[in-house]
């Protein structure tokens, strides 16, 4: 008996150490998972040396989603892993931002006026919000009201991420510069989040809007079948459709000059008539 039970009781602690690696690496990919896609959207910037494809408010929308999380987290004390991946999404975020104002412009003083006209206004911001939410939290007595409305407001913010970059296909009808190993590791990313979420008592503003998530990196990935299939010609928009049309105009104009070359060439070839001749003779006697 002494020995069955102890048989069972090692199969339990096994059991169990499984379990805690499982749960580790259930962390882990919590923590980085969300990260992969973007660290291949910066490769890409940096490989085309262009960043036009890709929509910084992107960025915007989840360095302020987290920044906001962190706080939500101090009043909440939810898992911890939440907490290390709102930290590691703003580091990443904050990189993939400066290397797209690098690439936004061809031209130094261009990146220059870029940067200072909308970047820095990105990085005031973020600064401000951190420190306001910092003060009320000092100096308020908060309540649960405002914890929960914290929480959402974190988790709505977050839910607009894929938005801008949606809004920027259509506009744009292209996805070129946009990596799509970004987009499905927002898909599969969001997947995993909302099943990390339901199966970890998170609170209920987070599931809602992983749910909602889902649901926009299906339009963007619906997106690259979409434009993504029409030829290079077709993607670049009324700026080649204008010089298309520019070269057909060039095409006409060439085309008349030379009809009206060969039209003067044949009455040059005709032969003057007897009567023209001798009064070419007497006009020059």
């Amino acid at each position: 008996i002494n020995a069955e039970y102890m048989g069972l009781q090692l199969i339990m602690e096994m059991l169990d150490t499984l379990q805690a690696i499982g749960k580790f690496f259930l962390d882990l990919g919590m923590i980085f998972g969300p990260l992969i896609g973007f660290i291949a959207q910066y490769f890409e910037i940096r490989k085309k040396q262009n960043s036009s494809g890709y929509s910084t408010q992107v960025s915007f929308i989840l360095i302020t989603a987290n920044i906001t999380r962190i706080f939500f987290w101090i009043e909440k004390q939810f898992s911890t892993t939440l907490l290390l991946a709102a930290i590691a999404m703003i580091v990443a975020q904050l990189f993939l931002l400066n290397e797209s104002a690098a690439h936004r412009a061809k031209h130094r003083d261009v990146y220059l006026k870029s940067w200072c006209n909308k970047f820095t206004l990105y990085y005031i911001f973020f600064a401000l919000l951190a420190l306001g939410l910092y003060i009320i939290h000092q100096f308020s007595n908060l309540n649960s009201f405002y914890i929960e409305t914290l929480g959402a407001i974190s988790a709505i913010v977050e839910a607009t991420l894929a938005i801008p970059q949606f809004i920027k296909n259509c506009a744009s009808k292209s996805i070129e510069g946009l990596s799509i190993i970004m987009v499905m590791c927002w898909l599969f990313g969001d997947i995993f989040k909302f099943a990390y979420y339901t199966n970890t008592g998170a609170p209920i503003q987070l599931i809602y809007c992983a749910g909602f998530q889902n649901v926009m990196d299906i339009l963007v990935m619906w997106q690259f079948w979409l434009f993504g299939k029409k030829s290079p010609a077709s993607s670049l928009g009324n700026v080649d459709k204008e010089n298309v049309s520019l070269s057909n105009n060039e095409i006409d104009t060439t085309n008349s000059l030379n009809t009206k070359e060969k039209d003067l060439e044949e009455v040059k070839m005709v032969p003057e008539s007897p009567m023209l001749q001798r009064l070419s003779l007497i006009h020059i006697s």
